[in-house]
């Protein structure tokens, strides 16, 4: 039995603590709301997120880092992209040099470079073992118990192991990997998809613009994913294609509902207040967008979302420059 502390108290990290209570393990998650936390402690319920859900009474949240972190044998972070310099850099004194393996269920980047959690995480926390998990994930299904995969990431297989048994279940199979970069990639780049299936589920067209999409986009990660190094098949696998599949077709997915709120021709402040959580797949966008220009990668389904999301071309003018593109062969 170890003690997980899991740094951001939204759904899926909540959904990962159930897990691991359902394993016998002790969770505490970190928030940053202290009434909050209480109200969550006193319901046994994420109130914000995930209210219909009862969760384990051997799951708790806290608003203390020293309470989650002091003693804790293994962390999870689950917080937006945009916070994990900010948000994290505190806890690095509580984490000290115990060498603590952390799982990183972050699915976005830190700047217009591209740059991952697990490269980011040394010089914010120091030195510890790593591992990074995704895939095909929608939390209200893991909870429900609906049959899921996803993948966990490490170069190191005691890591991955780990992490297997904290998180792994019966109806929440977890495959291993060695690629930490092709999953980091995979779980940041669908969320751009899914903003643009949004729109089109929005715009009223059916299933064979939603798998153009897909397969389309599916390119664009591969195209991304070999200039930085990413292994194909990966990118090809659970936390690739699988992602991107259940993320672009569900409308339990925030950045679906991101993307139907910007069809709806809300600006992107605005829209981002219909979403129930954060939709990562708007800050994504720019990034890779910025990294594309500068590298001069064509990626234009993600190209179309940036201008979208950034107010600088409407759905209409991305739509049908999308659709005036020259014809070519299909090359991966």
């Amino acid at each position: 039995m170890a003690k997980l502390a899991i740094i951001g108290a939204g759904a899926w990290g909540t959904t990962l603590g159930v897990l691991a209570a359902q394993n016998s393990h002790d969770v505490m998650i970190l928030g940053r709301d202290a009434v909050r936390m209480d109200r969550y402690n006193a319901t046994n319920r994420n109130l914000a997120y995930l209210e219909d859900f009862i969760l384990p009474e051997t799951l708790q949240f806290t608003a203390e880092p020293e309470e989650a972190l002091g003693e804790c044998e293994a962390v999870l972070i689950a917080i937006p992209s945009e916070h994990v310099r900010t948000g994290l850099a505190p806890f690095a004194s509580l984490l000290g040099d115990r060498k603590i393996p952390i799982c990183s269920s972050v699915k976005g980047f830190l700047d217009d470079q591209l740059l991952r959690v697990s490269e980011a995480l040394p010089d914010i926390l120091g030195a510890h073992p790593f591992a990074t998990l995704s895939g095909p994930n929608l939390a209200k299904e893991v909870l429900r118990g609906d049959p899921a995969v996803t993948v966990i990431a490490s170069t190191e297989e005691e890591t991955i192991e780990t992490f297997r048994g904290i998180f792994g279940r019966p109806t929440f199979r977890i495959y291993g990997s060695h690629d930490v970069i092709g999953v980091e990639l995979g779980g940041a780049v669908k969320n751009i998809l899914a903003i643009a299936s949004g729109i089109a589920m929005e715009l009223g067209y059916g299933m064979n613009t939603q798998s153009a999409l897909v397969t389309r986009g599916i390119a664009e990660l591969t195209t991304l994913g070999g200039h930085l190094g990413a292994e194909p098949v990966t990118l090809l696998g659970i936390a690739g294609l699988g992602d991107a599949i259940a993320t672009c077709l569900s409308p339990l997915s925030r950045n679906v509902q991101l993307g139907g709120a910007l069809a709806r021709g809300l600006p992107l402040e605005t829209a981002l207040l219909t979403v129930t959580g954060v939709a990562e797949g708007a800050h994504t966008a720019k990034h890779v967008a910025a990294f594309a220009a500068i590298h001069q990668l064509d990626l234009p389904i993600t190209t179309s979302v940036a201008a979208v999301v950034s107010g600088t071309q409407t759905v209409e003018a991305s739509l049908q420059s999308l659709l005036a593109r020259t014809w070519k062969m299909e090359v991966w």
